[in-house]
């Protein structure tokens, strides 16, 4: 059986298929209700790690 990762919003029911254990997802119907400055400064964070994942793949 795979695991699922509910979403980080107390009660709500709304889960995904999971590749790490350890990740906080929230669904997107509270993500939306999440403040534009915030959506801004999640998505930069996100990108930010995704890029240090490459250079890190790749070796540098």
């Amino acid at each position: 059986m795979s695991a699922r990762l509910s979403c980080c919003v107390p009660f709500c029911r709304k889960t995904r298929r999971s590749e790490d254990e350890d990740a906080e997802w929230l669904c997107a119907p509270h993500y939306r209700l999440a403040s534009a400055a915030a959506r801004t400064e999640y998505d930069e964070a996100w990108k930010r790690a995704e890029a240090e994942d490459k250079r890190t793949d790749a070796g540098d």
